[in-house]
C-alpha cells in the first residue's frame, strides 16, 4: 500500500543547531559514530534518529513498501546540524520544505513508483547564519540544464539519474564553488570503473559522488589536495563491505546498491574515520596480511586511544589463559583455594598438545600450574585450571561478570574446535576490572603470573624493545634516564597463535604501566593492550603484522613519556676535591641516593680502633661566611686537610681496627624531594694517639630515581 507523505513529514527529525558552519560531511575526517545498513523501513530509521544519528547518504531501495540503503553519523562536534528528511514527496512538495525549514538539500533520491511522475526521498540541513551555501536543485532535467548550471559556478554535490514514463531525467543539487566551499572539480557521464580509476589519477582527484547506471557511472570529482583518506570499492557484498570499513577504520559517504545473479552488491566510497594512531596501524595491519586484524588500547581512566576492529570476535587461542588465570586467583582471593594447594595435572602428549585429560599425571601446587600456563602457555596446566575450577560454564559465568559479552570457551586450549571467541575490547575489559580492585589484594598475584619481557623477546617477539629504543633517542634521555625509565616501566601480557584449517590466528593482550614525569612528580599511567590477525592464509605474514601492530600502538605513548623523562633527576653521587693523610682517608658510596632508599657511605683509612664524625650539609661554597673548600690545618688537621661543604647535621661512629666505617641516610618516597642536593664528608680522630684529625674528600649526591 502506498504511504501518504503527511506521517513521513511528521516523523522528520529536526537537531538543534549549531552556531558555526559545519564541515562538509563528506570531506570531514573526524572520528565520530558511523552507521550503515540496507532494506531499513523508515520506523527504523526514525527509531536511530531518534537516538542522535543523522542521514548523510540515502538511497532508495524500494517503494512499496519505502526501504533505504543509508549512512548516518552521530550528530554531536563538528557534525552537528539542524537537519530533516521525508521520503514519497515531491518535488513541490519539497520546495515547501525547503522554505518552511530554510533549508538546502544534500542528497535528493529521485524513483519512479509506477504512478508515471517522480517522487523523492530526500536529505537536507540548516541553511541559515555561518551555514548558509549559494545553492540550487534541479530534478526532470537533462545533462544541459545541469551544464547550464555549472556554467554559472555551481558546483555539483548530488547527480542522479532516473528513467521515467520510460525517459532518461537527471537530478542534481549544486552549491556555488567560491570561498571556503571553492573546489578544483569535474564531472562525467556514463564512464565505465577502468575510465574513473584514469581519470582520478589524471585529475589528482577523489570520487565525491557516485551515481551507477547500469554498469556505468555519473561521477562527480574534487581534487585531492587537503582532502582526507579515502577509498572507493565496487561489487562488494554487505559482508565485505562491513568488514572494510572496519579493517580500515573508515566511515562510508556514499553507497550505491543493485542487484546482481549473486545477490545484492555495492559500490561504496570510504573516508578515514579514524585518528592518526588507529589510520597508522590499520596501514601497517593491512599493508602485511590478508586476514582480519585489530589493534586496541586503551587508558584505563577511560579514554580509547587505538581503535581497529576492537569489537570484532575473533579467536584469541592462549591469550584467553588470561581468563582461566583470573579464575583461578579470584578462587584465591575468595579463600577457596591457595597458592600452595596441589593439583594434578594429566601430562600425556605434552605442554602444546590437546591436553587428553588423563593417563599419566603429576600433582604440583596451583602456583606452579599458573606460572606453567601463562611463561611456558602449557596447555595441559591450562586444562588443569578448567577442570578444578568449574569447566567452560564457570568460565563463560565469569567472562559475563566481567562484562566480556563476546568472550565465549569452547574447548580446551590446544585442542582447536570449536572456536574460542573473545574481542579486544573483552580482553582489555578483564585488565581494567582488574586494575579496578576486582581480585582485591590478588592484584599483584595475577600479574607475577604474566609474562613481562618485551626488549628482546616476549611482547611483540622484541619489537616493543626497538620502538622504545627509537623514541628514547629521539628524546634524547640519557642511557641512565633510560634505565631508569625501563626500571618503572611495566608490562605483562599473554600471548597467543594457532593454525587451524589453513588459517593462522596471532593475538596479543595485556596491561601496561608507563612512567610520566610531569611537574616534577612521577605519574604512572595505566593502559589496556591488544592487537590480533585471524583467518590469515600465510602464517609469518600473520606473526608480522600482530607483533608490529602491538609495538606501534605503544609508540606515541612512549615518545610522550620518554620526552617528559628528558629533565627527569636522577640520582647520583660526584667527588670533590681528596682526602688527606697516608694512607689518604677516602669516603666511597654504595647504592645511588634514590627516593625510598637508604644509600651507604663509607669511610676507608681513617684512624683505628677510634671514632668518625659524619657530616651532612646544603652547600659546597660557604659555610655561613667562610667560603668552601677551607683548608683546616690551622684548626688541628693534618697538613693538606680541608672541609668541602658546611656542617648542618653530623653522627659519629666508632671505626673499625682498619680504620673503615659505614653509615646510611634514608630519604623519603616524596617525589618532591627529587632534585634535592646534599653534601657529605668524614672527619677521623685518633683519641688513643691524639695524633691530629684528618678528612675524607667530599662528595655531592643528588637525590633522583
Amino acid at each position: 500500500m502506498r504511504i501518504h507523505p503527511l506521517p513521513a513529514i511528521s516523523l522528520a527529525m529536526l537537531v538543534s543547531q549549531l552556531p558555526a558552519q559545519i564541515p562538509d560531511t563528506r570531506e570531514n575526517s573526524a572520528p565520530t559514530g558511523t552507521y550503515w545498513n540496507s532494506g531499513r523501513s523508515a520506523a527504523d530509521i526514525n527509531t536511530l534518529t531518534s537516538q542522535g544519528w543523522r542521514i548523510t547518504d540515502l538511497q532508495v531501495d524500494g517503494t512499496s513498501p519505502w526501504t533505504f540503503t543509508v549512512a548516518m553519523v552521530q550528530n554531536t562536534g563538528t557534525y552537528q546540524t539542524g537537519w530533516w528528511w521525508y521520503y514519497d514527496v515531491s518535488g513541490a512538495t519539497i520546495s515547501t520544505l525547503l522554505t518552511q525549514n530554510n533549508a538546502r538539500l544534500i542528497d535528493l533520491e529521485p524513483v519512479d513508483t509506477g504512478a508515471g511522475s517522480t517522487r523523492f526521498a530526500c536529505v537536507m540541513v540548516s541553511n541559515t547564519g555561518v551555514n548558509q551555501k549559494g545553492w540550487n536543485w534541479v530534478y526532470d532535467t537533462t545533462t544541459t540544464t545541469i551544464g547550464n548550471l555549472v556554467a554559472q559556478n555551481q558546483r555539483i554535490v548530488d547527480l542522479e539519474q532516473y528513467t521515467i514514463n520510460g525517459q532518461t531525467r537527471y537530478a542534481a543539487v549544486t552549491i556555488t564553488n567560491t570561498g571556503a566551499d571553492a573546489r578544483a572539480w569535474w564531472y562525467y557521464y556514463n564512464i565505465p570503473a577502468a575510465t574513473m580509476t584514469t581519470l582520478l589519477t589524471a585529475n589528482n582527484a577523489r570520487v565525491y559522488d557516485m551515481d551507477r547506471t547500469g554498469s556505468n557511472y555519473n561521477v562527480v570529482m574534487i581534487g585531492q589536495s587537503g582532502q582526507p583518506k579515502n577509498w572507493r570499492y565496487f561489487g562488494l557484498t554487505a559482508t565485505q563491505l562491513t568488514d572494510s570499513l572496519s579493517q580500515i577504520g573508515a566511515r562510508l559517504v556514499d553507497v550505491e546498491r543493485y542487484f546482481t545473479l549473486s545477490g545484492y552488491r555495492y559500490d561504496a566510497v570510504l573516508v578515514n574515520n579514524s585518528n592518526a594512531l588507529s589510520t597508522r596501524i590499520s596501514e601497517i595491519l593491512r599493508s602485511n596480511t590478508d586476514g582480519h586484524s585489530g589493534v586496541y588500547l586503551k587508558r584505563s581512566t577511560g579514554e580509547v586511544l587505538a581503535y581497529i576492529n576492537g569489537d570484532r570476535p575473533h579467536e584469541p587461542a592462549s591469550t584467553l589463559k588470561t581468563l582461566h588465570l583470573l579464575e583461578a586467583v579470584r578462587q584465591v582471593q575468595l579463600g577457596t583455594t591457595t597458592l600452595s594447594t596441589l593439583y594434578r595435572t594429566y601430562t600425556a602428549g605434552g605442554p602444546n598438545s590437546c591436553p587428553s585429560g588423563s593417563g599419566s599425571y603429576v600433582d604440583e601446587s596451583l602456583s606452579a600450574v599458573l606460572s606453567a600456563m601463562m611463561n611456558a602457555s602449557d596447555n595441559m596446566r591450562t586444562r588443569t585450571v578448567t577442570d578444578n575450577f568449574g569447566g567452560f560454564t564457570q568460565l563463560n559465568q565469569r567472562a559475563g561478570l566481567l562484562g566480556m559479552d563476546a568472550t565465549t570457551v569452547n574447548h580446551h586450549i590446544g585442542c582447536g574446535l570449536p572456536a574460542n571467541v573473545t574481542t579486544l575490547r573483552d580482553i582489555a575489559h578483564l585488565h581494567q576490572r582488574v586494575i579496578d580492585g576486582y581480585l582485591g589484594a590478588q592484584r599483584e598475584t595475577f600479574y607475577s603470573f604474566m609474562r613481562q619481557d618485551y626488549a628482546t623477546g616476549g611482547y611483540a617477539e622484541g619489537q616493543l624493545g626497538v620502538v622504545m629504543g627509537e623514541e628514547a633517542s629521539l628524546a634524547g634521555v640519557t642511557t641512565s634516564q633510560l634505565n631508569a625509565f625501563k626500571d618503572r616501566f611495566r608490562i605483562c601480557f599473554k600471548k597467543g597463535g594457532y593454525g587451524v584449517n589453513g588459517l593462522y590466528y596471532r593475538c596479543w593482550g595485556g596491561y601496561v604501566r608507563i612512567p610520566f614525569y610531569l611537574g616534577g612528580q612521577l605519574v604512572e599511567r595505566e593502559y589496556e593492550v591488544g592487537a590480533f590477525v585471524a583467518d590469515a592464509s600465510d602464517e609469518t605474514n600473520a606473526i608480522t603484522a600482530a607483533k608490529l601492530a602491538a609495538a606501534e600502538v605503544l609508540r606515541d605513548e612512549l615518545r610522550a613519556a620518554l620526552e617528559s623523562w628528558d629533565n627527569i633527576a636522577l640520582a647520583s653521587v660526584t667527588t670533590i676535591g681528596s682526602g688527606c693523610g697516608s694512607p689518604t682517608t677516602t669516603q666511597a658510596y654504595s647504592g645511588l641516593p634514590r627516593l625510598a632508599t637508604s644509600p651507604g657511605y663509607l669511610l676507608a683509612n681513617g684512624y683505628p680502633n677510634s671514632v668518625a664524625m659524619f657530616v651532612i650539609g646544603f652547600s659546597s661554597t660557604s659555610a655561613g661566611s667562610v667560603p668552601l673548600p677551607v683548608a683546616l690545618q690551622p684548626i688541628g688537621s693534618l697538613p693538606g686537610c680541608n672541609a668541602y661543604n658546611d656542617l648542618v647535621l653530623s653522627s659519629v661512629v666508632l671505626t673499625s681496627p682498619g680504620g673503615a666505617a659505614s653509615t646510611s641516610i634514608p630519604l623519603p618516597s616524596d617525589l618532591t624531594f627529587a632534585g634535592a642536593t646534599y653534601f657529605t664528608q668524614w672527619y677521623s680522630f685518633d683519641l688513643v694517639n691524639s695524633q691530629p684529625f684528618k678528612t675524607s674528600n667530599g662528595a655531592r649526591s643528588l637525590v633522583g630515581l
